[in-house]
């Protein structure tokens, strides 16, 4: 119902009940008196209505005014208020109440109007703290994936379910697969997805097996809690897996997740067996050697006066074994290096390049001139260049404190796959 009318029908209803009221309280008064005191007050009635009636007039237009003046300052007002109140909280927190009223109602007008001040300062100090929360872990979330994609390792993070919650490209690369029919193993592929689960593309055996083992290292208090097993990936190439718990606060015991840490471990098991093949090869031929270089001194050894052809032979023999131990020395130190030196961090660079970064850092830092002559072949170097600047501004500092001298020259010969750096005096005779 329209609160107008709600307060008219109130009103209305108000004034009937006092009518009717005062009505009977008349009836009974009018009941008790005498017959003389009845003709008495309707004789004054009778002489006197038009006062009386003009009197009850204004007395009820009197009314009518204060109950306008109630309804139109009070009734009104709240009303709206409600409403407008309900628009700043809901739908637009920078509305402002403007309206007339009693002086009660504009105190409480006011009040709202600060409230709603506050309420939209806070609105937006939180809306701001919020937003740049929300940028700040998107950049973090954008730097951590970016840094996650571009690891060596595969990284897998899941919650306490098995669920992935993140993943790196390395991760799809190791462990996702494509179906196929020939397939009896997984005819419908592996997938690596967020929200999938890790056991449809890892065994959950091996996933559980970890769990537990972390679970008995936590309760022991140790402080490597990572577990570890091997499985076979894609394309048959083994990884290594290191399962790294994520604690709770609350409980520092309970496991809330896991980040699963995967090493492609093929090459070097590739290259662990052929090191061992490799010296069981030396072994056995040195072996052979031995052996034939053994008889032979033992040969010369038995017989002192042995002809001088057949000591010869010896010798020659002995010498031919050596050179065989030589050479199987020599291959084997070449191929060993060829197996090892992958695993060092170094980096191909020209040697130009790197002698041109040498000569800036001697001349900023030692007050040095390096004149470089360019190798007449392409030159290239596999090295920790951090290490070779360092040691070559060492060596220049020593030649300068030694001679005296602030310019050197510099020029490279290769030989044997060995690049061999000379420097010298400008004009002065060579060191080396």
């Amino acid at each position: 119902m329209n609160p107008r009318n709600k307060f008219w029908w109130f009103a209305g209803v108000s004034i009937g009940i006092t009518v009717v009221f005062i009505s009977l309280l008349a009836i009974f008064f009018w009941r008790q008196l005498f017959p003389e005191e009845k003709a008495l007050l309707f004789g004054l009635f009778k002489n006197h209505f038009a006062y009386i009636f003009i009197a009850l007039f204004l007395v009820m237009t009197g009314i009518v005014f204060v109950l306008d003046a109630m309804f139109h300052n009070y009734i009104i007002p709240i009303s709206k208020l409600a409403e407008e109140v309900a628009v700043i909280h809901s739908v637009n927190s920078s509305h402002r109440i403007q309206m007339a009223g009693s002086r009660d109602i504009a105190r409480l007008i006011r009040i709202i109007n600060e409230w709603a001040d506050s309420f939209e300062s806070l609105r937006r100090n939180v809306s701001q703290k919020i937003h740049a929360a929300k940028s700040e872990a998107e950049e973090e979330k954008n730097l951590l994936a970016s840094f996650m994609s571009e690891l060596p390792e595969a990284v897998l993070i899941c919650n306490a379910d098995g669920k992935i919650l993140f993943y790196n490209k390395r991760a799809r690369e190791f462990l996702e697969t494509k179906g196929s029919a020939s397939s009896t193993e997984d005819p419908d592929g592996r997938f690596v997805g967020l929200g999938r689960s890790v056991f449809s593309v890892i065994d959950e055996h091996l996933i559980l097996y970890a769990l537990d083992d972390i679970a008995e290292k936590l309760d022991r208090q140790e402080v490597n809690v990572a577990a570890y097993f091997v499985l076979v990936g894609k394309e048959g190439r083994l990884l290594r897996v290191e399962a790294v718990p994520i604690l709770q606060k609350a409980d520092a015991r309970q496991v809330g997740g896991f980040i699963l840490i995967l090493y492609d471990i093929t090459d070097r098991i590739e290259t662990e067996r052929q090191v061992d093949f490799l010296l069981q090869s030396l072994v056995r031929r040195f072996r052979a050697s031995l052996a034939s270089i053994r008889s032979a001194i033992e040969a010369i050894l038995a017989y002192p006066r042995m002809e001088e052809g057949q000591l010869d032979n010896f010798r020659k023999i002995i010498h031919k074994e050596t050179l065989v131990l030589g050479d199987a020395l020599d291959t084997t130190a070449s191929e060993y290096d060829s197996y090892v030196k992958t695993h060092w961090p170094l980096v191909h660079l020209r040697v130009g390049d790197l002698f041109a970064t040498i000569q800036r850092k001697a001349r900023e830092k030692l007050d040095v001139v390096l004149k470089v002559k360019d190798p007449d072949a392409p030159c290239w170097l596999k090295v920790d260049s951090y290490a070779m600047v360092l040691s070559i501004l060492y060596l220049l500092k020593r030649l300068k404190e030694e001679t005296g001298r602030r310019k050197f020259e510099c020029r490279f010969d290769l030989k044997s796959a060995v690049c061999q750096c000379r420097y010298r005096l400008e004009r002065r005779s060579r060191l080396h």
